[in-house]
């Protein structure tokens, strides 16, 4: 009993003097390393951290996103890849550049993502999300870009590709040919347009003006079409975007002048100055241009939309209004026989009787002989057709097609009774 107690005592004073046990031994520090490999702390994005510092809340979509403590090291878990995909999306398609920067894509995007100021800049983060944007990986951006078929066709296609920065010089790199960028895309029957070896030196935007600075490959080609299909590509690419409206393109760091085939780059380009997809030429005196859809078989698996340009008076094309804007381009498309391989599948002999516009719907009443075809696949078509063209219009989410002032339906059954949504991407077959 007496060793017992001596005992106790000898283990309460070893522990009241701090000593350690032996056969307990010392615990450990936790390393900085296992296995041989350094332990890194995820930084904060200052994006993100940006939000979390003044506690505000990102709407998506209608969807409160929380408000974020400011914790530093730490996100909330409320805090998703999705609204920095959106903040990004926004930015490239809705900010304005102001006319006191030069900023590059590349800035404006990685000001998105990062947080980083750039003078003069404002940026605003949409809550209209698009169901494209929720069917994909949230780290993936839309871009359109311009390809042809073997027929020298212009084709306007979506990929979803990596969001990075200077995404409009990726999006024009796309069409740049290689070997691995025809493998990319021979499946779908397209092709890259830009001659192979050719790059993109530089890349600036100021005043909704894109400049862009290729190497003298660009111009190693051999045809008129080619050096038509080439500027073309490029022009319509990069305006893609809503913050460009014009192009300006140096070769090695130079403007050019008229090209070896007449196509002239001496001043900024924009789509009203280039034609697609037609032969007809349109004269500078008194006409203008428009872009209706109409359809291309590019290859046994692939029938896609494809713009073409149809002359018009300039006095209509420059319409103070979607209502008249609308009737101009519905007017073409109806009578537009196709050329080059496109071809139309809406019925001859149809009228617009009514064309009007309300909280960002377009109503387009249409004479009984649009109900006159067969065929699902022609009646989905016919529709596309229609709601791509409306698509180049600002402002108009929806269209809405009444037969002889009716709502009707349609002879395959397709339900239009709430209207057809204006769709965000085109010939959206790759990068899922």
């Amino acid at each position: 009993m007496k060793r017992f107690i001596v005992i106790l005592l000898v283990i309460q004073i070893l522990l009241l003097t701090g000593c350690t046990i032996p056969f307990i031994g010392e615990i450990s520090k936790p390393s900085d390393s296992v296995e041989g490999q350094e332990m890194l702390t995820a930084p904060v994005n200052s994006w993100m951290a940006a939000q979390l510092d003044s506690q505000s809340s990102i709407t998506s979509n209608g969807i409160s996103l929380g408000t974020q403590e400011s914790t530093p090291g730490a996100v909330s878990s409320m805090t998703t890849e999705g609204a920095l995909a959106q903040a990004a999306t926004d930015t490239i398609n809705e900010a304005a550049v102001t006319s006191e920067s030069a900023i590059s894509s590349e800035a404006a995007f990685a000001s998105a993502s990062t947080g980083t100021a750039v003078a003069g800049e404002t940026y605003q983060v949409s809550q209209d999300i698009s169901a494209d944007m929720e069917d994909i990986s949230a780290t993936r951006y839309p871009v359109t870009v311009y390809y042809q078929d073997g027929d020298g066709c212009l084709i306007p296609m979506t990929r979803w590709i990596q969001i990075q920065q200077g995404i409009a010089r990726a999006a024009v790199s796309l069409c740049i040919d290689s070997a691995i960028a025809r493998e990319e895309v021979a499946y779908y029957g397209v092709y890259p347009v830009i001659p192979a070896d050719t790059v993109i030196l530089g890349l600036s935007i100021r005043d909704g003006i894109a400049v862009i600075d290729f190497s003298k490959h660009l111009l190693q080609y051999s045809g008129a079409e080619a050096e038509k299909n080439i500027i073309t590509s490029i022009v319509y690419t990069l305006t893609e975007f809503k913050n460009i409206n014009g192009v300006r393109i140096l070769v090695n760091g130079y403007p050019q002048g008229v090209l070896k085939y007449g196509t002239d780059i001496s001043q900024v380009l924009g789509r009203e100055d280039a034609v697609i997809n037609t032969q007809t030429a349109i004269a500078e005196n008194g006409q203008g241009k428009v872009d209706v859809f109409l359809l291309k078989k590019a290859n046994e698996g692939f029938t896609y939309m494809a713009p073409v340009s149809v002359p018009v008076i300039n006095s209509s094309v420059e319409s103070d209004t979607n209502v008249q804007a609308a009737r101009v381009l519905l007017e073409q498309l109806l009578v537009k026989d196709g050329e080059n391989g496109t071809f139309t599948e809406i019925p001859d002999n149809i009228e617009i009787l009514n064309c009007s516009t309300e909280n960002e719907i377009l109503t387009l009443d249409l004479s009984e002989g649009f109900v006159e075809y067969g065929g699902n696949d022609k009646e989905e078509s016919i529709l596309k057709q229609l709601a791509y063209t409306v698509r180049q219009l600002d402002g108009i989410k929806q269209l809405k097609i009444l037969v002889g002032g009716h709502a009707v339906q349609l002879p395959e059954g397709t339900d239009i009774s709430s209207g057809i949504k204006i769709p965000s991407t085109i010939n959206d077959v790759m990068d899922r």
